[in-house]
C-alpha cells in the first residue's frame, strides 16, 4: 500500500507510459516494413558486414579504415531477397556460393578497386541490377521512415531495447529512494 501512495511510483509509472506510447508511435508507422527478414538473420547480415569492414581495415597495407553505409546494403538485400538466411545458398552465383558469400562480394564491389562506391552505383551491375522503378522504390522506401535516416528496423529495435533498458534502470534507482 506504501508503494501505490508513493509519489516516485507514479512519476516513474508516468515516464514509463510516456516511453511506450513513444515507441508505439514509431513502430506504428512502417505499414509495410521495408525490412521483412527475421531479426537474428538481419543482425548476423549486419554483423557479417561490420566483419567485413573490421577484417579489411585490420589487413589493409594503405591503413584504410573502412565504413559500410550498412542500411543502404541490408535495405537492397532486403528489396532483392526478403527473408534469407546467410548460410543458405544463392541462385545468382554458381552453385556453392550463399549469402554471406554475396555480401562478401558485394563488399568488394563496394570498397575494393580504386575508388569506394555506393549502392546507387552497383544498381547497374549484372550482379545487383534493378530496374529504374525498383531504385525508386527503393529510395522512396528509405525516406520514408518517419524522420528518421534508417533504412532498416534493426537500429529501430536496438534503440527500443536501450530505452527499455534505461527506463527499467532509471525505475529500480529511483524506487531505491522510495524505500
Amino acid at each position: 500500500m506504501a508503494l501505490v501512495g508513493n509519489p516516485v511510483t507514479w512519476i516513474v509509472s508516468g515516464f514509463l507510459l510516456f516511453l511506450l506510447l513513444m515507441m508505439a508511435f514509431f513502430l506504428g508507422f512502417a505499414s509495410q516494413p521495408l525490412i521483412q527478414q527475421d531479426e537474428f538473420e538481419l543482425t548476423k547480415a549486419y554483423t557479417h558486414m561490420t566483419w567485413e569492414d573490421a577484417e579489411q581495415t585490420r589487413t589493409s597495407e594503405k591503413g584504410i579504415t573502412y565504413y559500410t553505409k550498412i542500411d543502404e546494403v541490408m535495405a537492397y538485400m532486403n528489396s532483392q531477397f526478403q527473408d534469407y538466411a546467410l548460410e543458405d545458398r544463392i541462385s545468382v552465383l554458381p552453385p556453392s556460393s550463399t549469402y554471406k558469400d554475396y555480401l562478401s562480394t558485394l563488399w568488394q564491389d563496394l570498397n575494393g578497386g580504386d575508388s569506394l562506391k555506393t549502392m546507387a552505383e552497383l544498381y547497374n551491375r549484372p550482379l545487383y541490377q534493378l530496374s529504374k522503378e525498383e531504385q525508386d522504390d527503393l529510395s522512396k522506401n528509405c525516406r520514408r521512415k518517419v524522420s528518421m535516416p534508417v533504412c532498416s528496423n534493426l537500429r529501430t529495435l536496438l534503440r527500443a531495447r536501450q530505452m527499455m533498458m534505461f527506463a527499467h534502470d532509471l525505475s529500480l534507482w529511483l524506487l531505491s529512494f522510495g524505500r
